[in-house]
């Protein structure tokens, strides 16, 4: 689908970014994208009251304004937006029920709140809104009505702007700039162009509409900076901010509210310890961004920050969004003190970190069982490809796949769980060789895994050779998710790659694989449940919404009225047709998805010392059979007549007593076999009423089961409950 407010040249390079009537103005701007502001000093100088002129080097203010109530303005209105993308059809992705919080737009809300401490907004209240628009509908018009009460200015600031996102964000800005209220982008997409190619042609529609483009990240007083500069009227189309990098030890401590949590799933947040990468991934955008010297916030501010949101928001889990927590400098002091707190404030703090597979030859070698001692219970390692060559070409030596597999059963010794991010699409990829290496990704009993296509990030080393090259990319920067193929693969075709990458869902998360994780943690059965949920949040995405699981929640929801600029609103009937179509279809597949995962807790649920004896038992001689419902009477009475000669305790049932128990669908279950194989000859048993009450008994009971499962915590020592559940 053609975006037509971005020029195809934006992305493919068919012709120069700076040929156009405005090239001298144009090229002021590259002059001063490249030689940056004179940031190192404004963090100081802006926090002691130095007026705009001095540090830029502008004398055209309107006001020479001392304080922003000085021109009487006594509220500043900023409303933060985190924007979605947009599906194929045009609407924006939006769910009822999020998942993972914005930690952009947690950071910026520190930073726009502590804009109270800068003296030209003293005597100024601050009224900040924060939207993430995946989950939340933008409160258009209270934000215009707000920006016409005398007395009140108003700003809208579109932050963590991706590639894919920033279509919408031009959308969204233009629902403001025509009432006079000042818009500005920042995120990965512009500081990437800017970073790696330069001026391009969206960034330049964006500043031709009147919007502030920022690239960069905006603490030591950056942002204090941008907003003075657009409430004097000296606004900058263009704020570089690229480098130098900022100073983290002493920026704002995010604060997180229980209201902040009220349309998410499950009550955790995230904040990034430290910024920036050591190595020199092609495909990485962080180097170019972020730079190659890792930079950190001081650990006790960030033991500060967990044990705040744990007594404020009751959120005892947390994300390290961090590219590679092993490469903080001082991350022995940052697992200390969270060791610490765990251990002398009994606050039952967890987290899931990223990390390098190099991490554990570091000095020392106790990376892992430190990060265990301080809460990490998931690590997610870029492992982006188990063939060689692919890691090659791509510049990541320090991956050894030869490695992995202990590597993993080392974590899982710890208690941590290893989450794969994996590439597909990359230059030794085929069809084939993604199926073998997925098989591979599955025999290194990775629990978890994110599957990514190769896509043509700006800031990457991958799209400036490619934008250079002239090689294709797609003109519709929507596309650049990692979940569509916006570039051509070298050894295959573009809808070979996308079958590809639907497969690999579905390969790697079988029901054998979630079997053979689930079955590693149901000693535990806190982590049980929430490996189980993981499980299920990235099947409802990668299945039934189609849509990438960093990308979607629960549910998603969309209005007729909201579509991409440049598509029609559909007619009413038409739209609610489709609707109705997509919401049964969706309807089915999630109680197939239902089914596969109660299937999943069946074979790996807790069972009573006699249950898992005799599975164990029947496992071993019987290697088609998964349930004890498939033996016959007779079958089932000879196991129990062996298992009383190992465990004197068992008393061996009589035959007819086995016939009626493999009857009772109240009887627990190892598997949904039987019933499955009921379902698929019901024309056997038309005609058997009994069969068909046995039948809808099973699946009522069986579903309340997995269901308070879920809900309940086990009792430790699984007690004679053939579930060994009690209430939480």
């Amino acid at each position: 689908m053609k975006n037509d407010n971005l020029p195809a040249n934006a992305q493919r390079g068919s012709s120069p970014p700076f040929q156009d009537p405005e090239q001298v103005f144009y090229d002021w701007m590259k002059g001063l994208a490249s030689t940056g502001m004179r940031e190192q000093s404004v963090s100081e100088d802006h926090r002691a009251g130095r007026k705009s002129d001095d540090l830029m080097g502008i004398d055209d203010s309107p006001a020479d304004l001392q304080t922003l109530s000085d021109s009487g303005v006594h509220r500043l209105d900023v409303t933060l937006i985190r924007p979605t993308n947009y599906t194929d059809d045009g609407y924006p992705i939006k769910t009822r029920i999020g998942v993972i919080r914005s930690n952009t737009l947690t950071q910026i809300g520190s930073l726009v709140r502590d804009l109270e401490t800068y003296p030209f907004f003293k005597g100024v209240s601050l009224n900040i809104r924060k939207i993430d628009e995946a989950i939340e509908w933008i409160p258009e018009k209270e934000i215009l009505s707000q920006s016409k009460v005398p007395g009140v200015r108003s700003i809208v600031m579109l932050v963590g702007v991706q590639s894919n996102q920033y279509p919408r964000a031009l959308d969204i800005a233009s629902k403001f700039l025509p009432h006079g209220i000042p818009v500005v982008i920042g995120g990965f997409h512009v500081s990437g162009m800017i970073a790696m190619i330069g001026i391009t042609s969206d960034l330049k529609t964006a500043m031709a509409r009147g919007i502030t483009l920022v690239a960069g990240e905006v603490e030591e007083g950056r942002l204090s900076k941008v907003v003075e500069d657009i409430l004097t009227g000296r606004a900058q189309p263009l704020y570089n901010f690229l480098s130098p990098t900022p100073n983290l030890l002493n920026v704002p401590i995010p604060r997180i509210t229980k209201d902040e949590f009220e349309n998410f799933a499950s009550r955790f947040t995230t904040i990034d310890t430290g910024r920036g990468c050591v190595f020199n991934c092609d495909f990485c955008t962080i180097i170019n961004v972020q730079g190659r010297t890792m930079r950190h916030r001081e650990p006790k501010q960030v033991v500060e920050f967990v044990r705040h949101s744990y007594r404020e928001a009751g959120v005892s889990h947390c994300f390290f969004t961090d590219d590679n927590t092993a490469r903080n400098p001082r991350w022995r002091e940052l697992f200390s003190e969270l060791t610490r707190m765990r251990e002398e404030e009994k606050i039952p703090f967890t987290f899931m970190m990223q990390s390098d597979l190099a991490a554990r030859k570091m000095p020392g070698g106790d990376f892992f069982e430190l990060a265990a001692r301080a809460g990490c219970n998931q690590v997610f390692f870029g492992v982006e490809s188990v063939n060689r060559e692919n890691l090659r070409s791509q510049g990541k030596f320090q991956n050894q796949t030869a490695e992995y597999k202990d590597l993993v059963a080392h974590c899982h010794s710890l208690g941590i769980a290893c989450h794969a991010g994996y590439i597909l699409g990359l230059p030794f990829d085929t069809p084939e060789s993604i199926k073998q290496d997925i098989g591979e990704l599955r025999r290194m009993m990775f629990d978890s895994a994110s599957f990514y296509i190769l896509s043509p990030l700006p800031g990457s080393k991958d799209h400036q050779r490619w934008w250079r090259e002239k090689r294709w990319m797609h003109e519709d920067f929507n596309t650049y998710d990692s979940a569509h193929v916006a570039v051509k693969p070298e050894r295959m075709s573009c809808d070979e790659l996308m079958g590809a990458y639907h497969n690999a869902w579905e390969e790697f998360y079988s029901t054998d694989h979630m079997v053979n994780v689930l079955k590693l943690w149901r000693h535990d059965h806190h982590y049980y449940r929430e490996r189980l949920s993981f499980f299920m949040w990235y099947l409802y995405s990668s299945r039934i919404e189609r849509l990438h699981p960093m990308n979607c929640g629960f549910w998603t929801i969309r209005r007729r009225s909201d579509r991409r600029a440049g598509l029609p609103q559909e007619a009413f009937v038409p739209y609610w047709l489709k609707r109705t179509k997509v919401l049964t279809l969706r309807l089915w597949k999630m109680t197939k998805l239902f089914f596969q995962l109660e299937e999943v807790w069946l074979r790996t649920r807790p069972k009573t010392k006699v249950e898992e004896a005799l599975h164990e038992f029947i496992s071993k001689t019987k290697k088609d059979v998964v349930d004890w419902r498939d033996l016959s009477a007779r079958e089932l009475a000879a196991f129990y007549a062996e298992l009383s000669i190992r465990m004197p305790e068992v008393k061996p049932p009589s035959v007819v007593r086995l016939w009626l128990r493999k009857r009772n669908p109240f009887a627990g279950a190892f598997s949904r076999s039987s019933v499955q194989r009921t379902w698929r000859r019901w024309y056997l048993y038309l005609w058997n009423p009994l069969k068909w009450v046995e039948l809808w008994v099973f699946e009522w009971v069986h579903g309340i089961r997995f269901f308070s499962h879920l809900l309940y915590e086990q009792v430790e020592d699984g007690g004679d409950s053939p579930y060994g559940l009690t209430r939480k």
